[in-house]
């Protein structure tokens, strides 16, 4: 079989990585890493805003909230504008975003002013998340799709504990020093000009628009490999919008796999951020740690993520992705029982960092296992909308956390964490189909 034949139809499979693929995943892995940071950086204004501007758990869940409902819209048209204009087009202008809100989240003055910043920063964020998830699966060889996914949210996700040992050490310095974390946050608008140079479009998506020259005019700079794809030229460019997609997935021909999707996405998610930014005020209201005890928790616990991420990259191309998914999400739900019940410091310590550990590697997984299932002209809408749906029921799992914390308890909050996650494992083991080491054509030729 000829270069050209080999490659028409599979693209990047059946090869090593170049020179290329690897400064894109580098690239990529920064993009991620300030991603990840301004996420989590509102966790540690928290306490401080509650005694200095006075907030109270109702305010702070409103704030997570509008977070939330960015990162919903983020999600919708995210996706929904890397299927119109181009995978690296649209990395770029959410980078640019998420950037500026994140400076803005520095120069709030009241707690409107942060609301509406950390709107705008979820925006930025999630968008970023949906398309640089599809584009590492549309650029990467089938064979090992879900190790340099994992292995680019490792490098990204150092972010979380790098930024919560800066936040340790900056926000108690002053009142006003909480501000400073979301400053470092906005120093990735000087990522910008290397998005521009060093990204190349998707040459599935180019693909999929028509555009067969520019298609393989990418894979031979990546490659070094001349190509012919005339015999992929789609007979009708196909559309996309968010309804249209929407309808598409919700078909008699997706309808499985999309409930399936979403069951496994909200349990992975939900499970993985219920109480991740109410952790700190929760240890010091409930469990009555000092703040500096709290932010040394938080800081150690966070290296439990790219710990995790680097341990999903060793088994998430294995037992057809939905495996290692399950077995790491039954491993989180078993840690917040274990939490709940025996809540002495010891015990919270190694629970919250296993929590990490095997959330964060599940949420890993997920992003592989979410970006292959669908084909590539409604692929970003798709995970946009499934992404989209969960954030909004994040929006609403965080104003419910302090009312089951004053009704249940500790023990009560974490059960139901537990709950929501190991569920989502069972789904996803007997339900979940099975998609490592298989192209991405492959994957959609037949759904179900």
């Amino acid at each position: 079989m000829t270069g050209s034949d080999q490659s028409a139809p599979t693209y990047f499979d059946d090869m090593k990585l170049t020179s290329s693929h690897k400064r894109m995943l580098w690239l990529a892995a920064i993009c991620y890493m300030f991603d990840q940071m301004d996420v989590g950086t509102f966790a540690y204004a928290a306490p401080v805003l509650v005694k200095t501007w006075g907030l109270t758990m109702e305010q702070i869940a409103q704030v997570n909230s509008y977070g939330f409902v960015g990162m919903f819209l983020g999600a919708i048209f995210g996706g929904w504008i890397a299927d119109k204009i181009g995978r690296k087009k649209t990395i770029i202008l959410c980078v640019a975003i998420f950037s500026l809100g994140s400076l803005g989240n520095a120069l709030a003055f009241n707690f409107h002013t942060l609301a509406i910043t950390r709107f705008f920063t979820g925006l930025g964020v999630i968008g970023m998340l949906v398309v640089a998830m599809v584009y590492i699966a549309e650029m990467m060889p089938s064979e090992h799709r879900g190790r340099y996914q994992a292995l680019t949210m490792a490098c990204g996700t150092i972010a979380i504990p790098v930024g919560a040992a800066f936040a340790r050490w900056v926000v108690p310095l002053s009142t006003e020093s909480w501000r400073y974390i979301f400053v470092l946050g906005g120093t990735s608008i000087l990522l910008l000009p290397f998005c521009f140079i060093v990204f190349k479009e998707s040459p599935r998506w180019l693909v999929s628009k028509g555009r067969i020259t520019e298609a393989e005019k990418v894979i031979r700079e990546i490659t070094g490999r001349e190509v012919d794809l005339s015999s992929e030229v789609p007979e009708k460019i196909k559309k996309s919008s968010s309804l249209s997609t929407l309808k598409l997935i919700l078909s008699k021909e997706y309808l499985k796999r999309t409930i399936i999707l979403v069951i496994i996405t909200d349990g992975v998610v939900l499970g993985a951020q219920m109480l991740g930014g109410f952790y700190p005020a929760i240890l010091q209201e409930y469990a009555g740690f000092q703040l500096t005890l709290v932010l040394s928790i938080m800081a150690l616990s966070w290296w439990g993520i790219p710990f995790g991420d680097l341990s999903a990259s060793l088994v998430s191309d294995k037992g057809g992705r939905k495996g290692p998914l399950a077995l790491f999400s039954i491993i989180n739900g078993m840690t917040f029982v274990v939490c709940g019940f025996f809540p002495t410091p010891a015990v919270i310590i190694a629970a919250v960092f296993l929590s990490r550990v095997f959330g964060g590697g599940s949420v890993s997984i997920l992003y592989t296992y979410l970006a292959e299932s669908y084909p590539t002209h409604i692929r970003s809408t798709a995970v946009g909308l499934i992404m989209g749906q969960v954030r909004i029921l994040s929006a609403v799992i965080v104003l419910i956390v302090p009312p089951i914390l004053a009704t249940y308890g500790w023990l009560g909050v974490h059960l139901v964490n537990a709950g929501i996650i190991i569920v989502t494992a069972i789904v996803a083991l007997i339900f979940g189909q099975k998609t490592s080491k298989r192209t991405l054509e492959e994957i959609n030729k037949a759904p179900g």
